[in-house]
């Protein structure tokens, strides 16, 4: 039987030598980044995986940035626009209206909510400039602004407004015009344990949970699996019950959340936009606990916004990378922040992407290095997205 495996383990690298040989010889190899989701290498190293039953991270650093953000830089991929210098409107398939939240799957592919057109965008790998959507999602959204993939490859997205109140379930392996299979709140507003508010954000924790960034209600409810319609949540945070929903200003209150992440140690974090900060909770979790982190402010009880490298104004979205580093979407300042660990109340940010230093607000113009609002952030192999919800667009940073 031995020299069975062994033969066959020979046929296998014979066959990864040969495709590589071929492709390259087809000069379909080059020395592009293999992380960069525009480049061929991209899809040819996932066809190669295909083929060879390679289930690995594609470049080995998946999700860490390849360490080549650098302060400042230019995106070199445009999603909504054909150029860098374009921010028209439109119901195409390649166009956008106020693209708002954004996330990266299983596959390296990104979506979008196309917020004021009502419709969730799918764009496989590799992506490129004016690419057109391969999946819409229209079902009885009203108004989807915030989007996250589950591990099973399933989309969890918020149904906003006051008419809204819901988060809907798409499972793996979805297409275009595929509806809904899970609805989270009732679909009508309030403060109860099964109800949501106009719901900003929705994130997936490690074990599969979903978190919900309750804007109207000033809180974050949590629903574990296994899911059901309307279920009941099983913790809230920001308030002390489920039936609060009063704004506040301390360790344990919120002020209109916009989103909530989970990053790789199941720690949760929240974009408190209306007191200007995040905040971070760590398990164990119960309703009513206190954060233990805040960013953009020095202490839990100060709301101050400001242009500087410790402090936001009206942040939003919020993405990690494996490296532990954490991004944000500082949005009226028109830009998205980097913090890396050991984190400390008030820190200041080690990088900025949107803008060339960490004092500057205002832009120039329409440009690959300049960012309007900017409302979501999702790492992905090998950089950063970033939504430029006032300019119709999504950006890629390599």
């Amino acid at each position: 039987m031995s020299g069975i495996f062994s033969l066959s383990k020979n046929i296998k690298k014979f066959l990864y030598i040969f495709s590589v040989l071929l492709l390259i010889n087809c000069g379909a190899i080059s020395t592009e980044n293999p992380c960069d989701p525009s480049s061929n290498t991209f899809l040819n190293t996932q066809l190669l995986k295909f083929l060879l039953n390679d289930t690995s991270s594609t470049c080995g650093v998946a999700a860490v940035e390849c360490g080549i953000l650098k302060k400042g830089e230019a995106a070199n991929i445009v999603i909504g626009q054909p150029d860098f210098v374009s921010n028209t409107a439109g119901t195409g398939d390649n166009q956008n209206q106020g693209a708002w939240g954004i996330t990266v799957d299983n596959k390296g592919g990104l979506w979008i909510a196309d917020t004021n057109v009502s419709r969730v965008l799918h764009f496989s790998v590799p992506q490129r400039t004016y690419q057109s959507a391969d999946i819409i999602l229209t079902d009885t959204f009203i108004v989807p602004r915030a989007i996250a993939a589950d591990a099973a490859g399933g989309l969890w997205v918020t149904s906003s407004t006051l008419s809204g109140n819901a988060v809907l379930h798409f499972p793996a392996g979805m297409s275009t015009g595929d509806l809904h299979d899970i609805m989270l709140g009732t679909g009508t507003l309030g403060a109860s344990i099964n109800q949501v508010t106009n719901p900003f954000g929705v994130g997936v924790d490690p074990s599969g949970g979903v978190l919900v960034a309750d804007y109207g209600a000033n809180r974050i409810v949590h629903f574990s699996p296994p899911f059901t319609n309307s279920m009941n949540a099983d913790f809230v945070l920001g308030q002390a019950n489920f039936t609060s929903a009063s704004i506040g200003l301390s360790a344990n209150q919120m002020n209109g959340p916009m989103e909530v992440r989970a990053d790789p140690s199941g720690k949760i974090w929240v974009s408190d936009r209306g007191n200007n900060r995040i905040l971070r909770f760590s398990p164990p979790f119960i309703s009513g606990m206190n954060a233990d982190l805040v960013l953009g402010q020095p202490d839990f009880v100060t709301s101050n916004f400001g242009t500087d490298a410790s402090t936001f104004s009206s942040p939003t979205g919020i993405s990690f990378d494996l490296a532990g580093r954490v991004w944000i979407a500082d949005s009226s300042n028109s830009r998205a922040l980097r913090f890396s660990p050991p984190f400390t109340n008030g820190m200041a940010a080690d990088n900025v992407i949107g803008k060339s230093d960490f004092i500057t607000n205002t832009n120039s113009g329409i440009n690959a290095k300049e960012i309007g609002n900017t409302t979501s952030v999702a790492i992905a192999p090998c950089g950063l997205w970033v939504s430029d919800s006032s300019n119709n667009r999504v950006l890629f940073f390599p």
